[in-house]
């Protein structure tokens, strides 16, 4: 089997550390095992360069998925930055 025609659009996803803290507090039941010590460690976390697209998500889902949609029509157009911590 080939290569896929298909072209990836990575989005990563980010938001502050209290939203991100204020998330995992509200979890139960949840197939993630981060926790609040995850959440602050991923602070001090050195990405690199970021070839993805970077997404606001410190909001409601809603507002997540309208910035991710401004985003893959026009990736310049409010890309926080390429390049995460």
């Amino acid at each position: 089997m080939g290569p896929s025609p298909a072209d990836l659009h990575g989005l990563f996803l980010t938001a502050d550390l209290a939203t991100r803290l204020q998330r995992v507090g509200r979890r139960t039941a949840d197939a993630s095992d981060a926790d609040a010590r995850v959440a602050r460690e991923q602070e001090n976390y050195v990405l690199g360069a970021m070839d993805w697209t970077v997404v606001n998500a410190s909001g409601p889902p809603g507002q997540t998925l309208a910035n991710a949609r401004v985003l893959l029509r026009d990736p310049n157009s409010g890309n926080q930055n390429r390049s995460a911590r």
